[in-house]
């Protein structure tokens, strides 16, 4: 069901959520890992940006925005019943997309606003109106998120709210290792946004040689 986001109300992220706040829930995301790890290589296909060109994607439910479908649930949904049943689970908000990334060794996510900041500004768009909420099932130590001027750790088993309607973006520098993680947007329920109104905005640190790195990558 596609859900009309004129009758969403727009949310002010940077004041709510500034970078990224970590919530106060962990899930087992070795359970995670091993359902993504039994997938088929070939569900790795959904397009998203030019942004995202050395990350490939797989939607669980919806697909990416700017294709304006409805936020059904996919079939390979069904091949992770771990996940399914902990999503059914959530009391953030009415879900929405749902989708598994996965970030090449040394790949990029380029520095990017989700949505254009005229929707953003203007209407109740999709990014503007849903809150994004990151769980990371595979990472490692190299692997550094970018967001609203600060680098954030993001820790397996643990989940993040980030605020997509700032500048953000991901670098990971293992040679070896792919980042993985579980991205959802929900539409927020009151008492949502009023846990993330008073919780504590996860502190984030500087890098310049690595905010330099990200920067070069995103060039045209």
């Amino acid at each position: 069901m596609l859900v009309n986001t004129k009758q969403q109300p727009i949310i002010d992220k940077s004041k709510l959520i500034s970078g990224c706040i970590e919530l106060n829930k962990k899930i087992d995301f070795q359970k995670m890992r091993n359902e993504v790890d039994m997938l088929p290589s070939d569900i790795w296909k959904d397009e998203r940006s030019r942004d995202h060109a050395d990350a490939s994607s797989c939607f669980l439910k919806g697909y990416p925005a700017r294709q304006q479908k409805p936020s059904d649930e996919r079939e390979i949904l069904k091949s992770l019943p771990y996940i399914k049943t902990w999503l059914a689970s959530l009391e953030y908000g009415k879900l929405a997309n749902v989708l598994l990334a996965k970030l090449k060794p040394m790949g990029t996510i380029l520095l990017h606003i989700d949505g254009s900041p005229e929707l953003l500004l203007n209407t109740a768009s999709y990014f503007s109106t849903t809150i994004r909420i990151h769980i990371s099932i595979k990472s490692n130590a190299s692997v550094k998120f970018y967001c609203n001027n600060q680098f954030y750790k993001m820790c397996e088993g643990s989940l993040y709210v980030i605020n997509n309607s700032a500048l953000h973006g991901v670098i990971n520098e293992s040679t070896t290792e792919d980042r993985i993680h579980l991205i959802l947007d929900v539409w927020p329920t009151e008492e949502f946004i009023e846990y993330l109104a008073h919780a504590k905005v996860m502190p984030g640190y500087n890098d310049a040689a690595s905010f330099q790195k990200i920067l070069n990558a995103s060039k045209p």
